[in-house]
């Protein structure tokens, strides 16, 4: 556990030292998805390279992203708006019809451990879940404070206007 804790403080502290460390984008998909891979059996490597003819999961860490700009209803599967002064999370409330970042997360892991779907059924879920861990772990993905995630939020970085969430 020790190991773990500092190599993720290792990598955060590269990030965060470097000017492309901020943005969420490609990089840093790819970046948690090499250290899931570090912590996968051979076996369950194996497994996701079949459902992704090949590839491995840090190649398809972003692609959840690229579905979205022509799959506009996926869009709300990235996240869930938990209110800042909440203690916990009300689904019915945050996760309007199920489509939020954990009901999906858990529905598409649902079609990856059924005994009924084929190895095509199973690749899209698979790179949903990649990609969906990600945004789990950017910590505007998961909370609301009334300014959508941080996207209404206006910041000045590095001498240029943005929102705080692409910041």
């Amino acid at each position: 556990m020790r190991k773990l804790l500092w190599a993720m403080f290792l990598v955060l502290a590269l990030f965060f030292s470097s000017p492309l460390g901020f943005p969420w984008g490609y990089e840093r998909h790819q970046v948690i998805a090499l250290i899931a891979m570090k912590y996968m059996t051979a076996d369950a490597q194996a497994k996701a390279g079949d459902l992704l003819d090949g590839s491995a999961i840090d190649a398809v860490a972003s692609w959840a992203d690229e579905y979205r700009k022509d799959h506009h209803a996926t869009g709300p599967w990235h996240y869930i708006d938990i209110p800042l002064a909440d203690s916990k999370i009300d689904l019915a409330r945050e996760c309007t019809n199920g489509h939020c970042v954990i009901t999906k997360t858990e529905q598409f892991l649902a079609v990856l451990k059924g005994p009924n779907a084929d190895k095509h059924a199973k690749a899209q879920p698979l790179k949903f879940v990649i990609h969906f861990v990600g945004d789990l772990h950017q910590p505007l993905h998961d909370e609301d404070n009334g300014d959508s995630g941080g996207n209404t939020r206006h910041v000045i970085f590095d001498d240029h206007p943005d929102n705080l969430h692409w910041v």
